[in-house]
This record gives structure tokens, sequence and C-alpha cells, in this order.
């Protein structure tokens, strides 16, 4: 294992290269310094003692390789220079064959005017398999006793810095303090927050060690908890997060007690789950195989979906309309007239909304999307009673062809599902979107079990809802599936992922394997 510092421009090299000896002394391991150079050819490491020093930058990388060969440094330090055009996937698929442990990255911003390399920067944070620290500092590293605060938070990544912080004091000989921000919302609170700092602190270094302090700070924002502190007391602060608000309120010191800042301020995070780190070579590859929507194209696809999920007059008297048609031609045996009732229905719409909703792990349009999913579900079905009981039709062709559904119609809603979404998310391909709603079929399924349950027809009643309830399973997952692909995910990536949409997909999942075993039985 090796801890690795990532070295963008001359400022930051004699602090990164100071920082990363006292990490890397305190892992008991070497030092790797990581020089990245962004170029248009193909990724390459290159040896360091072959530049031509004729650039700037070969220059600065040359004199810091000297200074490293005079210096006496207790660890194995090596400098390496990696060339590619795309910095933070270069950099995330390297770190698994160079054995990193801990990554350690510059301060970067987090203004949306910020450059280049600070945007990779930023997304190399949220997005580095190993173990990851940003740090900003006002110098190199001294050697001496180190005072560390750890800002808990009651997040997942506090453990990672108080077992960082904690090596760092008991290497320099220094001490560390813990803190914990509860809310003060009750006069046990202070006691509250003792108990839970205590199980933060023991969940993290096995037991209490008693050179560590702790200290509860009772306040109800994470910006008012920082505003207690007097950080010029502490020679380096730790923040356990991966959230940008949070990382970038602690890094600028803002809020904070005192006029002088503390040596140094870190954020840090946990590795990222095995589990996770799958599914972001899966995006990877998409990301490089499908196109990829544009913000304008996102931003115009969210709106037009977003407006048209919701139940309204429009959709109500479409919904009634489509359906009386689908009745119509049904009980007339008209194939044409049933396709026109497809064309005329609103249903599709809310249905590749409650996709949307899933991929971007948004639940208010998954709530109202199914909310009005459901609403025309209703008025159609009671719209299809009503025709059955006025007419009292016999059972036609039409009817008959839609109470028997298979594997096959299925396999249909999915991929009209899919060809839904694609179509949706590209301006010139939504003149596909009429024979999607023709492939899809929802309204006529609901008017014929509405007419059977009239006339007594149970069986066909119960097969053309079989039916309507499959089309709706299969097009959310090929929906979800397709926004996924084309890069429309949750909107905060640096936020700790929410599990609902996932246990939700596989519920759809597994629906549809349950509606498949139905349907192949015949029940």
């Amino acid at each position: 294992m090796t801890v690795a510092a990532l070295v963008t421009d001359e400022s930051q090299a004699e602090a990164m290269l100071s920082w990363g000896q006292f990490l890397a002394e305190s892992e008991t391991t070497d030092l790797t310094l990581i020089v990245f150079q962004k170029t248009n050819g193909s990724r390459e490491w290159v040896d360091v003692q072959n530049l031509d020093e004729s650039s700037s930058t070969s220059r600065w990388i040359h004199e810091l390789v000297e200074k490293l060969q005079t210096s006496a440094a207790k660890v194995d330090v090596s400098i390496r220079l990696l060339r590619d055009s795309s910095p933070e996937w270069a950099l995330v698929e390297e770190i698994g064959t160079m054995n990193i442990s801990l990554l350690l990255l510059p301060e970067f911003s987090m203004v949306k005017s910020a450059s280049e390399a600070e945007s990779w920067r930023q997304s190399l944070y949220r997005r580095s398999p190993c173990e990851t620290m940003q740090l900003s500092t006002q110098g190199t590293c001294e050697r001496r006793p180190l005072n560390v605060l750890v800002t808990a938070t009651g997040r997942a990544d506090d453990s990672t810095a108080i077992r960082r912080g904690y090596r760092l004091a008991r290497q320099s000989g220094g001490g560390l303090t813990v803190s914990y921000f509860e809310p003060d919302i009750d006069v046990v609170a202070l006691d509250v927050g003792k108990k839970i700092l205590a199980n933060i602190v023991d969940n993290a270094l096995g037991s209490l060690p008693s050179d560590v302090s702790r200290q509860v700070v009772l306040a109800n924002s994470f910006s008012k908890g920082l505003s207690f502190f007097d950080l010029s007391q502490f020679d380096l602060a730790i923040c356990g997060t991966r959230n940008s608000r949070q990382s970038k309120k602690f890094l600028a010191n803002s809020g904070f007690k005192g006029e002088k800042r503390p040596f140094a301020l870190a954020t840090v995070r946990k590795p990222i789950p095995l589990t996770s780190r799958f599914v972001g070579k899966i995006q990877n590859f998409f990301e490089g195989f499908i196109p990829q929507l544009k913000r304008e194209q996102r931003v115009d696809l969210v709106q037009r979906i977003q407006s048209s999920s919701k139940w309204d007059f429009d959709f109500g008297i479409l919904i009634c309309l489509s359906t009386l048609i689908a009745a119509l031609g049904l009980i007339r045996d008209s194939a044409s007239v049933v396709i026109g009732a497809m064309l005329v229905a609103p249903l599709m719409t809310p249905i590749v909304g409650a996709g949307l909703g899933l991929a971007q792990s948004n639940i208010h349009l998954v709530s109202t999307s199914l909310r009005t999913v459901l609403r025309g579900f209703a008025t159609a079905f009671m719209i299809g009673v009503l025709i059955g009981l006025i007419f009292q039709p016999t059972v036609s062709q039409e009817m008959d062809s839609r109470g028997h559904p298979n594997f096959l119609d299925l396999i249909v809603a999915l991929v009209s599902g899919i060809a839904a979404a694609y179509a949706l998310g590209r301006p010139n391909l939504l003149s596909a979107l009429p024979g999607v709603a023709i492939a899809a079929a929802l309204v006529p399924p609901l008017a014929t079990s509405g007419m059977a349950l009239a006339i007594f027809e149970f069986h066909l009643s119960y097969g053309s809802l079989l039916l309507f309830l499959t089309n709706i399973i299969a097009i959310i997952l090929g929906t979800t599936i397709t926004f996924w692909t084309v890069g429309i995910r949750r909107a905060k990536s640096d936020t700790p992922a929410q599990s609902w949409p996932l246990w939700l997909f596989f519920l759809f999942v597994l629906l549809s394997i349950i509606l498949t075993v139905v349907m192949s039985l015949g029940v």
C-alpha cells in the first residue's frame, strides 16, 4: 500500500510533498507524488528523470527531484508523471493498479466558475475508490506536535476522519480533540450528545482512548456548530464529509472564531464500497458508449415530463376521450379506431415520469407520476364499466386479444419504455413517439377490462388488467434504465446515495418476474 499526493502546479509542490511524507509516516508506508499533465494523446507514465527541462513544468519537477535527493526523508518518495486526456478517470483507473490506500488532493474551488483543473479535482474527490483527503494549508508540515481537531457530524465518514486524526496526532506527539454537534432541542441534549460522541469515537478507534479529548457543541446546524471553535488553537482541523457545501464551508474557514486560521484544514472521506465501484465502472462504460444528454437537453426533457406528469383538466379530458374511443373501437372490432385511441391517450407521459424520477432519485416526481397513473387508471376503468353497462357488448376479437397476455407482451412494453425515454431525450426523434404510444397500448386493456367486468366476463377482465399492469411495470423499468444510461442521475453525487430508488427499482424487477410467472402459468 502507498500514500499518493496529487500535484498540479509548482505552488502546491512543497506543501503536498511535506504533508504527504507526514501522512505516509503515520501509515508506515511510502509516498508517491503524482504530477498530471493533460494531453490529447493516449495515456502514458513518463520517467521524470528523462524530462526535457525546456518547459516550466519540467523545470520545477526537476527541482523537486533534486530536493528529494538531498533531503533526509524518513519514507521512500517517488515522483510519477501521468499524461492523459481525461484527468479524473485516468487516476481513478490507475489507483487500483498502484495499490494506493490514501489519495491527498490540494484544495479546489467549489464555485461554478472554477478552473478546469479544479473541476476535475473536485470530481476526483468524489470518484476515487480509495480513502481521499482534500487539504488546505498555509505551508509545509513542520515536524512538531500537532494538535488535531476532528468535527464529527454523525455521518459515515466520521470514523475515517477520527482514525486519520488520531494517527497524525500520535505520530507527531500531539493531541486529538473530537467534537460533535448536537441539536439544542431538549434539556438533555448535552447528555445525548456525549453518548453519541462516545459511540462515534468507540466505533472509530475500537475503544475509547484516554488521550482523546471530547467536546459536544449544542448547535442546530453545521455552520452554527463551527462558529463555536477558535481554530487558531489547533494545527490541523479535519472534517469527515463528501458533501460539497460542508466541505466548502469548512475549508473556507468561514464562521470560525479567531482571526488566525489553523495551520491546515482538511476534509476526508472513506473508500468507495466495492458495489459502488462496480456501478461506477458500468456508468463509465455507458458514458463512453452512449451519447450523454447535454445540460440544455436535460433541462428541456425534465421540464416537459414534470409538467405533463401532473393530473390536470387537460389530462382528465384526454383520458376520458381516449377511453371512450378505445371502448367504441373494441365494440366495433375496429383496429384502426383502437389505434387512434392509443395516440390520444396521455398515460404514457406520467409512467415515463415515474421512470425519470426513479433515475433522478426524485421522490416527488415518482409520487406525483404514480398518483396521476392511478387516477388515470381509475377513470379509464370506470368509463369502461359504464360503456359495458350501457351497450352490453359481445366479446369481439379485439377485446379477446387483450385478455391473454404473455411474456412477449412484457418484452414489447419494456422495449417501448426504452424507445420512449430515448426519443424524449433527443429532440430530433420526437416524431417516433406516436409509434411508441401504439406499441405500448395502455388504454385499450383498461377499456377491455372495464367492459368485460360489466358483462361478467371475469377471466377476460382479469387478463386485460394483468396486461395493463405488465405494461406499466415494464415501461417504468425501461425508462429508468434508459434515462440512467444517457446521463440522468441523482442531482448531488457528492452526498450519500439514497437507498429507496434502488429498492424500488428491484421491487419493479421482482414484480415483472412475478407477472412473467403468472402469465406463463396462465393463472
